[in-house]
Formats: structure tokens, sequence, C-alpha cells
């Protein structure tokens, strides 16, 4: 029964020792990843979209392209309340 204990024992410390060093690794990466990032320009690490030329074409219709085959505003379903109006 203590060769159980043992194995058991050992498959913790194991268990632990490999956690710490995935642990370590990440720190490490990420140390390396901000030195990297502050020795690079401060440009943003984001894309932004092309602004529209005017803001009401932001809403429209034709701002979204359509995906071929997919239904038009016309084919959706409404709701009652507006059928009725």
């Amino acid at each position: 029964m203590s060769w159980v204990w043992a194995i058991g024992v050992t498959w913790l410390m194991l268990g632990a020792l490999v956690g710490v060093l995935i642990g370590r690794g990440i720190r490490l990466a990420d140390r390396k990843q901000a030195e990297s990032v502050e020795a690079q320009t401060d440009e943003p690490n984001f894309v932004v979209d092309p602004a529209p030329a005017h803001p009401a074409d932001a809403h429209s219709a034709d701002a979204i392209p359509q995906q071929a085959g997919a239904p038009s505003a016309e084919h959706l379903p409404s709701s009652r309340k507006q059928r009725g109006a």
C-alpha cells in the first residue's frame, strides 16, 4: 500500500514542477513581449475602419455589403403591429 502513496506523492510533485515551469515560461514570454513592444513605435495595435464620406451613409443599407442569396428586407417577416400600420 505504501507504493501507492509513493506514486501519488511523486505524481503530485511532478505536476507541481510542470506547473511551475509552464508558469515561468509564460512569465518570461510576457516580459519578452513587453520589452519588444517598448522598442516599437507608438502605433496602435488595431485596425480602424475607414469613415464614410457622409455621416448619413453609415446607417444606410448600401453601406453593408449583402451576401449572394441573402434575403432582402422586403422578404423578411415583420411583426403584426407593422403589418397593420
